[in-house]
C-alpha cells in the first residue's frame, strides 16, 4: 500500500506562500516607508547644514566687525602705550575699559604696532620731500590703506595723537627734546595752523556709529541663539538618520522571511510528489513538515508582537 503526501506538501507550500506574501508585503512597505522617511531626514539635514553654515559665516563676519571696533576703541585709549611699545599684557591688565578679550585684541594690537613703525619709516627727514594728504598722512601710506578702514583709522589716530603732543611741546617750548624722532620732526614741519595751540584737534571717528555697534551685539546674540538651535536640530536629525539606517526588527523580519520560505515552501515543493510505502515514514515526514510550519507561524507571531512593543513616551 502507498501513502501519498503530495497534496499535504502542496497545501503547506501554498499556505506558506500566502503567509510569506503577506509578510513580504509588510516588510516591503515598511522598508519603502523607512527609505522615504530617511530621504526626508537627509533633505532636512542638508537644509539645516546650509543654514547653519550661512549663519556661522555671518556670525564670524559680525564678530570680526565688533572685534575691529572694540580693538580700535581700546587702542585709541592707549595710543601712548602703543607708541612707547609697552607690552600688551601689562597695558591690558591696567586698562579700565577691557571691551575685548586679550586674545582677540592681540592681532589688532600687533597690527597697530606695525602700522606705527611703517608710519615712522614713511616720514622723511626733510619736510620738503614729503607728500601728505588732507589727514597729514604720507600719500603712499594713505593709498596703501585707503580700503582698510581699521588700518586707516589707526594711522589717523596716531597722527592725531602726535599732533597733540607736538602742540604741547610747542607750548612748553621743548621741541629740541624731540629732534631725533623723525616722525615728530616731520609732523612739526608740516604746514599746520598753530596760531591757536589750544584749539582741540578733531577726534577720529569710530568705524561705525554707537547704534550700529549695539545692533551688531544684538545680531551676534541672535545668531548665536539660532546656531545653537540649529546644532540641536542637526544632532536630533543625525540620531534619527542613524536609527533609520538600522530600523527596528527589519533584519529579524528578513531572516524569518527567508527561513520560513525555505522550510515551508521550497522544501515541501522539492519533496513533491512524495509517496511512502510505510505508514511510519509517512507520518514522520508529515509531522516534521507540520513542526516546521508551526514553528514558522509562532516565529511570525512573536515577531509581530515584538514590533508592537512600542517604547513608552516620556
Amino acid at each position: 500500500m502507498s501513502y501519498d503526501l503530495t497534496s499535504f506538501l502542496t497545501t503547506v507550500a501554498a499556505s506558506s506562500a500566502s503567509i510569506v506574501a503577506i509578510l513580504g508585503g509588510f516588510i516591503a512597505s515598511k522598508l519603502i516607508s523607512i527609505s522615504s522617511e530617511r530621504s526626508n531626514v537627509i533633505d532636512k539635514l542638508k537644509a539645516i547644514e546650509k543654514e547653519l553654515s550661512f549663519k556661522q559665516t555671518e556670525i564670524i563676519s559680525k564678530q570680526e566687525k565688533k572685534d575691529k571696533e572694540d580693538a580700535l576703541t581700546f587702542i585709541r585709549f592707549h595710543l601712548e602705550d602703543l607708541i612707547e611699545e609697552h607690552p600688551l599684557d601689562i597695558v591690558y591688565d591696567i586698562a579700565e575699559n577691557q571691551c575685548i578679550t586679550i586674545n582677540r585684541l592681540e592681532p589688532y594690537w600687533n597690527k597697530a604696532m606695525n602700522l606705527f613703525h611703517e608710519l615712522c619709516e614713511a616720514y622723511p627727514e626733510e619736510a620738503n620731500n614729503a607728500e601728505y594728504n588732507s589727514d597729514d598722512l604720507p600719500k603712499e601710506i594713505a593709498r596703501k590703506y585707503s580700503e582698510d578702514s581699521f588700518s586707516y583709522a589707526i594711522l589717523e589716530s596716531i597722527v592725531n595723537f602726535i599732533k597733540k603732543r607736538v602742540r604741547k611741546e610747542k607750548r612748553k617750548k621743548l621741541e629740541e627734546e624731540r629732534k631725533n624722532n623723525f616722525l615728530l620732526n616731520s609732523l612739526t614741519c608740516l604746514d599746520l595752523n598753530y596760531s591757536d595751540l589750544t584749539e582741540p584737534l578733531q577726534e577720529v571717528n569710530l568705524i561705525s556709529s554707537p547704534w550700529n555697534y549695539a545692533q551688531n551685539e544684538q545680531d551676534i546674540a541672535r545668531l548665536d541663539t539660532d546656531i545653537k538651535y540649529l546644532e540641536f536640530q542637526k544632532k536630533q536629525l543625525q540620531e534619527q538618520k542613524t536609527a533609520l539606517t538600522k530600523p527596528k526588527g527589519m533584519r529579524t523580519g528578513l531572516i524569518i522571511f527567508a527561513l520560513f520560505s525555505i522550510a515551508c515552501i521550497i522544501v515541501p515543493l522539492a519533496m513533491s510528489p512524495r509517496y511512502f510505502d510505510k505508514l511510519f515514514d509517512f507520518w514522520r515526514i508529515k509531522l516534521i513538515i507540520l513542526f516546521l510550519f508551526f514553528s514558522g507561524m509562532v516565529s511570525i507571531f512573536l515577531y509581530l508582537v515584538y514590533l508592537l512593543n512600542w517604547k513608552e513616551d516620556l
